[in-house]
């Protein structure tokens, strides 16, 4: 995944905590996302930006790196936006610790142009969904929307992964 463009400094500087006896974060690692096209039998990982067809099938897994809690949402070149984890706005946003946690669904790609974004939005605490997905429903569209961050509270750290369509 790659940073999304923001303040850094202020973002750091308020995450900094103690560490609980039972967290897990790992120095230097920050929660992002995996991306696995799935090509017969194996699946690959993908390096970002990726390229990818309509129809190619991806596996979305996450690494909360220490995060306690996460949503994972796209956004496509159509303006489109799809909601991965929770499966509903309603669900828990709790992250599991174990690695790279892969989601239970995998995604088929449809054949909106341009480009599949998947973010990954975390913090320490529970997560807002609906809000989060207003704020990628009003980026969706736009000039910025395969680049720029959501409109969201600084302490909800970002991540993204791009993905970029080409045509058969």
């Amino acid at each position: 995944g790659q940073d999304v463009p923001g303040p850094k400094d202020s973002l750091i500087a308020s995450h900094v905590r103690p560490q609980d006896p039972g967290e897990t974060r790992i120095k230097g690692l920050d929660p992002h996302l995996l991306v696995h096209r799935q090509e017969g039998e194996r699946a690959v990982l993908l390096a970002e930006p990726a390229l990818a067809r309509a129809h190619d099938r991806l596996q979305l897994s996450y690494v909360a790196a220490g995060a306690a809690h996460g949503v994972v949402l796209s956004i496509d070149g159509g303006g489109l936006v799809t909601l991965h984890a929770p499966d509903k706005a309603s669900g828990s946003t709790v992250l599991q610790q174990d690695g790279a946690i892969a989601l239970p669904r995998s995604y088929e790609l449809d054949a909106a142009p341009g480009f599949e974004r998947f973010i990954l939005v975390t913090a320490d605490e529970a997560l807002d969904v609906a809000r989060i997905e207003r704020a990628a429903r009003a980026l969706a569209g736009s000039a910025e929307a395969a680049s720029a961050p959501l409109a969201l509270p600084l302490a909800w750290r970002q991540r993204s992964f791009l993905v970029r369509k080409v045509t058969p």
